[in-house]
């Protein structure tokens, strides 16, 4: 990443020197998430050299970091409704699927997850689906979990940057409700879904 600004402030400079003049030096973002574990990033040098490098071209550092800063304020809590075995693997059934978070098909993201209240079970690999009946409808593939049992709440963490925003109502299920804690309470920010939503813009 640095390596590419350092690119673009020579370029700048290749247009400074034909009489073209620029103002901002839009780093843009790049800042992933360690969705499979802790993050060990340390962000004060990657800092450090990007203000150096405006500062040299005494121009305005722009910065888009949303992904790396909103991502870890989101959980998706579902609660799972089934267990069953099918092809020699565990299926963890859950009331929440892909139309309420996406990522997993669409990228092979693998957020991290921990099943709520578990402690003492024995571990098995587990796969996470939801309700859709469909073959991409999944939310976690061959993870150790603790044994999921019906009515566990299990929480898929890292997902407030794309979770809501690429939801849908596929296959005719209401978006969930959206919760948000601050302050050491909590307050719903967003009504779960009702069928009056799925067909509000119909008519006859």
């Amino acid at each position: 990443m640095l390596e590419a600004a350092e690119r673009a402030a020579e370029l700048w400079q290749e247009l400074a020197a034909d009489g073209i003049e620029l103002g901002d030096f839009d780093a843009g973002g790049g800042l992933g998430l360690a969705y499979s574990g802790e993050d060990a990033s340390d962000l004060a040098p990657y800092a450090t050299a990007l203000t150096e490098t405006a500062s040299s071209l005494n121009a305005t550092l722009l910065l888009e970091p949303g992904r790396h800063l909103i991502g870890p304020a989101g959980t998706f809590v579902t609660r799972v409704i089934r267990v069953k075995q099918a092809g020699g693997k565990t299926l963890a059934v859950c009331d929440g699927g892909s139309n309420d978070l996406l990522r997993p098909v669409l990228y092979g993201a693998e957020h991290p997850v921990i099943v709520l209240i578990a402690d003492g079970r024995e571990e098995l690999t587990v796969d996470l689906v939801g309700p859709l009946c469909e073959e991409g409808d999944f939310l976690a593939l061959d993870r150790r979990l603790p044994e999921p049992r019906k009515g566990d709440l299990i929480a898929v963490g890292l997902v407030g940057a794309y979770g809501r925003v690429m939801s849908s109502m596929y296959n005719a299920r209401p978006l969930c409700a959206e919760v948000v804690l601050e302050q050491g309470t909590w307050r719903v920010s967003r009504e779960r879904g009702s069928y009056a939503d799925l067909v509000r813009n119909e008519r006859d």
